[in-house]
């Protein structure tokens, strides 16, 4: 059985940029701190100016560099410098998922059980007694084996078997995750994943975007479009989980139809922690669309 996901792609848009050669290059990244399992970092550049940096421990992508309107590159997403960082203790207990490969279900599924062709299946649960992007050990915490592409749009293959019955979920899955780096300024990451057996799966990538770049500055002035008519109220009660209602974004918090700053919308969604649901986005399942649109005004920086 295969399963064939949409590619997810990120296009970061900009004015100016200094020609660079393309390639990938890789570099020990040295071992996890909980387990001593040696990773690596590869570097993948265009020769228009952007450079990602991603990790076999996670897929994690660890930088993302784009340049703005003034010629100047920087980090668009957050991450840590180090190995250690992603697997120390401290960020661990606070299940940190920065820029990292989610499987085998991203979101969380209520009460930690599935329930597939009548039969069911305890999986792992977090703190709040649900499934939590696929477990304590998903696929941000697992070392993939990897396989440079190299040429004028360098490719990273990552490529992870999830065994039967690993975090609960049922069937062995070979997952591949390939991040190419486009011409065009395109990060462009391609998931595909075969099962022996009726299984559930959800693949994404978990990376936290700010346009502006690294430094003090918020997300407050930065402005979005989310082509979704509707979004998923979650509990309350810490689990975030969706409740199943299906909720008009009309003239609430939640409305950026049109481009709208974030700042005003984080301030008043009632979440107490900002933005953090699920829209529906509009369109006809299972074709590639646009889900949305970020801008920086100051930076010039579009995804």
């Amino acid at each position: 059985m295969k399963i064939k996901a949409p590619i997810a792609a990120l296009l970061i848009a900009f004015a100016f940029a200094a020609p660079a050669a393309a390639r990938i290059v890789s570099q020990p990244w040295g071992a996890t701190e909980d387990d001593g399992r040696k990773a690596d970092l590869y570097t993948l550049t265009n020769n228009a100016g952007m450079e990602a940096r991603i990790t076999n421990y996670g897929g994690v992508i660890v930088s993302l560099k784009v340049p703005g309107r003034d010629g100047k590159s920087a980090n668009v997403v957050q991450g840590f410098d180090s190995l250690a960082d992603y697997t120390s203790a401290d960020y661990l207990k606070t299940h940190g998922h920065y820029g990292a490969i989610i499987g085998r279900y991203a979101n969380r599924i209520k009460g930690a059980k599935i329930a597939i062709d009548g039969k069911s299946y305890a999986l792992d649960p977090d703190d709040a007694g649900d499934a939590d992007h696929g477990g304590e050990m998903a696929y941000f915490r697992q070392v993939f084996e990897a396989a440079m592409k190299d040429g004028p749009e360098p490719g990273l293959v990552l490529t992870h078997t999830d065994p039967d019955g690993f975090m609960g979920f049922p069937g062995t899955v070979k997952v591949t995750v390939t991040y190419t780096l486009l011409k065009t300024n395109t990060l462009r990451i391609d998931y595909r994943a075969t099962t022996d057996k009726p299984t559930v799966i959800n693949l994404t990538n978990h990376s936290y975007f700010n346009l502006a770049g690294e430094g003090p500055g918020t997300v407050d002035f930065q402005m979005m479009q989310l082509f979704a008519d509707h979004y998923l109220p979650v509990t309350t009660n810490g689990g975030a989980v969706p409740t199943g209602e299906i909720r008009p974004v009309a003239d609430g918090a939640f409305d950026f139809r049109k481009m709208s700053m974030i700042g005003p919308h984080l301030n008043t969604s009632g979440m107490g922690r900002g933005l953090d649901n699920t829209y529906v986005i509009d369109g006809t399942p299972g074709t590639l669309r646009i889900a949305a649109r970020m801008t920086d005004p100051d930076s010039g920086r579009t995804l």
